[in-house]
């Protein structure tokens, strides 16, 4: 997921985007609401009438409805609030998929249970 291309149709509702999605499983529009209120108080609203942060959660959302084993999240936290940030929080530690994140230094403390630094500058070893 690339959070410049989050590939929102703007023709979908917050809820149909995420319907059309759904696979059997851990993942239901009620827990995934749970997790990202915020959608849930923008579920009848079109994908263009989203914030970037709203959008980038509704990418996140949609992922985990088709169940994924794995997932790649490219800068997560792009255009997230601090309420979006928390759920992103919550998420990683409640998934059961393997959760890779990528993300410019400055990620906050705590968001992955293990960090490992590509290229670290010369004078830090990796976390």
């Amino acid at each position: 997921m690339d959070p410049k291309d989050r590939v929102v149709f703007s023709s979908l509702r917050v809820s149909d985007f995420l319907e059309v999605a759904t696979r059997p499983g851990e993942w239901t529009l009620t827990r995934l609401f749970d997790f990202f209120p915020q959608l849930m108080e923008r579920r009848n609203h079109q994908g263009n009438q989203l914030s970037g942060g709203e959008q980038q959660m509704l990418a996140v959302g949609r992922a985990l409805m088709l169940r994924p084993r794995l997932m790649l999240l490219d800068e997560p936290l792009a255009d997230m609030d601090e309420r979006g940030t928390e759920c992103v929080r919550r998420l990683l530690a409640d998934s059961e998929a393997t959760i890779l994140v990528t993300a410019p230094a400055g990620l906050p403390k705590g968001l992955c249970t293990r960090e490992i630094e590509l290229n670290p500058p010369a004078d830090r070893t990796p976390r």
